[in-house]
């Protein structure tokens, strides 16, 4: 089971914005990228007390842009996948 000290299923607790869950979710997606040498940053979330995870790759075409995005906090209910699989 996760008590959320340790990333992954979320079945005790849940990864809402402005929650522990949510800030060590985001502390272990940027770990991942650190580990592949992938630029990345924090964007804050005023409104709600919380961090956006900006990655950035640099692609061989200076002026084409790919965006993806998916989200990585969840609705209230532990274990509620409203997309976070989609990170």
């Amino acid at each position: 089971m996760d008590d959320d000290v340790i990333p992954g299923h979320d079945e005790l607790r849940t990864r809402a914005s402005a929650t522990e869950g949510n800030r060590i979710e985001a502390q272990y997606i940027t770990s991942h990228y650190n580990r592949f040498g992938i630029e990345n940053s924090y964007q804050q979330v005023p409104s709600v007390s919380s961090n956006n995870v900006i990655a950035r790759i640099k692609g061989k075409k200076e002026n084409e842009v790919y965006i993806v995005g998916g989200h990585f906090d969840s609705v209230t209910t532990a274990a509620a996948d409203d997309n976070g699989s989609g990170t």
